[in-house]
């Protein structure tokens, strides 16, 4: 499972979305949103590191409502929007 935030805002929004989410777990919290993808080179960072551990699928959850994210994640992936690839 991965969180995301893609394009203008992204870090800001991916802290306030998972900090209010997080927020009662303390460090796990800043865990959490440390590790959610801001840009391009993290997504594919992260999609090649969990293939690496043998994950052949995963859950990405936009930190921004805007269905917008979704085709800002395959763009990023490397995906078509609606490919099943």
């Amino acid at each position: 499972m991965g969180y995301f935030a893609l394009g203008d805002g992204a870090a800001v929004a991916a802290r306030t979305y998972l900090g209010h989410y997080y927020g009662f777990s303390g460090e796990y919290a800043k865990h959490v949103i440390s590790g959610a993808m801001k840009s391009r080179d993290e997504v594919v960072e992260a999609i090649g590191a969990f293939s690496a551990a043998g994950c052949d699928e995963l859950i990405m959850f936009p930190c921004i409502a805007d269905p917008e994210q979704v085709d800002h994640l395959a763009v990023a992936a490397n995906l078509k929007p609606g490919s099943t690839q």
